[in-house]
């Protein structure tokens, strides 16, 4: 199912799968920040869309017309609340990066040098409530009174414990795959 048929409904599981810089957003929207924009609205769509439980997931390389070739994580991915997702990768991914003293180094001297205290977020004529956010994410799920306490990954040979408490799962849990061909 694509995401734009996916409008309006839910369900209890959602697996997003392709968040890779040119496939979701697709390449086609990099030069253009209007289409990017429509990009994070369907990836919102797409995230929204998991009352439970939502698996993204992204490869490290992939195989384009017989050649394979190295993939880059969605930018997206970056937006995500990093306290809400657990990772079930089997090795290094872009979220143990992301959670690494290095990762969060980096990005607090780069607001420091643009003399930024918070992330600019952009402006739009639209002054209604928006979907955009990785706040905005996460202020969705809270109404939906979902716990984010998270717990320790509970992964046996990339199998999940269901057997545990509905309520104290994390909201999204990503899975970085090796390779797709």
């Amino acid at each position: 199912m694509t995401v734009h048929m996916a409008k309006g409904l839910e369900f209890p599981i959602v697996f997003l799968v392709g968040l890779e810089d040119g496939i979701f957003p697709h390449s086609r929207s990099f030069s253009d920040s209007k289409e990017l924009e429509e990009e994070r609205r369907l990836a919102y769509v797409a995230i929204t869309r998991a009352e439970k439980i939502l698996y993204v997931t992204h490869s490290m390389r992939r195989r384009v017309y017989g050649e394979e070739i190295a993939s880059e994580p969605s930018q997206f991915l970056n937006e995500m609340p990093l306290e809400l997702i657990e990772d079930l990768s089997n090795g290094a991914s872009w979220l143990s990066y992301a959670r690494s003293t290095p990762a969060m180094a980096s990005k607090a001297a780069v607001s420091a040098l643009r003399g930024e205290s918070e992330p600019i977020k952009p402006r739009t004529p639209y002054t209604g409530k928006t979907y955009n956010s990785s706040e905005a994410i996460a202020e969705f799920f809270k109404k939906k009174d979902i716990s984010q306490t998270g717990r320790a990954a509970c992964v046996a040979e990339g199998e999940k414990d269901w057997r545990e408490s509905e309520s104290r799962r994390p909201l999204f849990h990503a899975r970085t795959v090796e390779s797709i061909g």
